[in-house]
């Protein structure tokens, strides 16, 4: 455990934050020097870098379990770069979210890899926050994995089976430019986009308190118009869609809200499946089991609202979960992790990959 907190605060003080790309590269180069006896395969998405680390032969692309974790985080004060310890917990951007779980599980894999028999890979991404492009990546090379876990924060020793998937989705209205003080010689983009968002929200409006449902949320209106003395003909909005795995075509069902000249279009980039795997998948069960016995409770499942590198194995049919540390604050002022339930967590993911034939 001192190596694993020694290395979750090496990880903290790098400032990995999606746009810089040297931080991002020597939290990478870290990685890579602690695990440099593996085979390591090395990706470049967007120009950020990923890993793949196994202990398989050089081609091997089928795993049996792929333990995932992101080193990318979202901006911090400079002062959250610098990691402490209190009252038995290590505060510093990324503790929870995720590079204390990412140092506890690359020391796991450190030690267990060449000492079990099946094929093992580690992947390292460094753009999880933003698209997760790396998982992306691999996945279209043909890396697969009979069971993900990745250790993203939020699970708290919940399982994550279910998580809602994201539809990024611009929506376009365009219409007639004209002087504004005659707007009956034009047609106003921005008022017949007001109209077809108004029908969304009608449709899907937002919830008042937590709900494990799909939500529609607008998150961005822009139009090209440069003057205000002019009627617009261009408006379009984004809205952030994050549906159950049952509202799969949401896409179509907002369509049919819309008349047939407003365009509707989701942005695959950052689109991507749900999760929904079987509780009763036997990895999860051993997992159950053999953390019932470290920790003397039960695990239960929980549905995630936001996303992980995971949903781009889900979209694949790879079956996976997420499961990591206790902690809190992830993206906020004092972010921090349970310096106990690193140790709890190195000693379930020590004895679960150990229980795998």
């Amino acid at each position: 455990m001192d190596q694993v907190l020694s290395f979750s605060q090496q990880l903290i003080q790098i400032p990995s934050t999606t746009d810089d790309l040297s931080a991002i590269e020597e939290a990478v180069f870290l990685v890579e020097k602690q695990l440099s006896t593996f085979t390591i395969k090395s990706f470049i998405s967007d120009r950020k870098p990923s890993l793949l680390i196994h202990n398989a032969g050089i081609n091997t692309k089928n795993f049996k379990i792929i333990i995932n974790a992101h080193l990318d985080v979202v901006y911090g004060e400079e002062s959250q770069f610098t990691p402490f310890i209190k009252d038995g917990k290590l505060y510093g951007r990324g503790a929870y979210d995720m590079k204390a779980a990412a140092a506890t599980i690359i020391m796991v894999f450190k030690k267990l890899a060449n000492h079990i028999s099946f094929p093992l890979a580690l992947q390292i991404t460094t753009d999880e926050e933003i698209g997760t492009l790396g998982a992306k990546k691999q996945v279209e090379e043909g890396y697969r994995g009979e069971f993900i876990l990745t250790g993203e924060c939020g699970s708290n020793f919940k399982i994550t089976n279910q998580a809602k998937g994201v539809y990024n989705i611009k929506v376009t209205t365009s219409g007639i430019k004209s002087h504004s003080a005659y707007p009956w010689r034009g047609d106003n983009a921005i008022v017949k986009l007001q109209k077809a968002l108004a029908n969304i929200t009608d449709k899907y409006p937002l919830p008042k308190e937590e709900s494990y449902a799909t939500t529609v949320n607008i998150t961005m209106i822009r139009t090209n118009n440069k003057t205000w003395n002019r009627t617009p003909d261009h408006a379009e909005a984004y809205i952030d869609v994050r549906y159950m795995p049952e509202d799969k075509n949401i896409l179509n069902d907002l369509r049919k809200l819309l008349s047939p000249d407003i365009k509707i279009e989701a942005i695959q980039k950052y689109s991507y499946s749900a999760i929904n795997t079987n509780p009763n998948n036997p990895y999860i069960k051993s997992l159950q089991k053999i953390g019932k016995q470290i920790l003397n409770q039960e695990i239960p499942f929980r549905v995630a609202h936001a996303t992980s590198d995971l949903v781009r194995f889900a979209a694949v049919g790879c079956d996976g979960i997420e499961f990591g540390p206790i902690g809190s604050n992830q993206h906020g002022d004092n972010e921090w992790v349970n310096i106990k339930s690193l140790g709890e967590y190195y000693q379930i993911l020590t004895q679960f990959l150990l229980s795998i034939k």
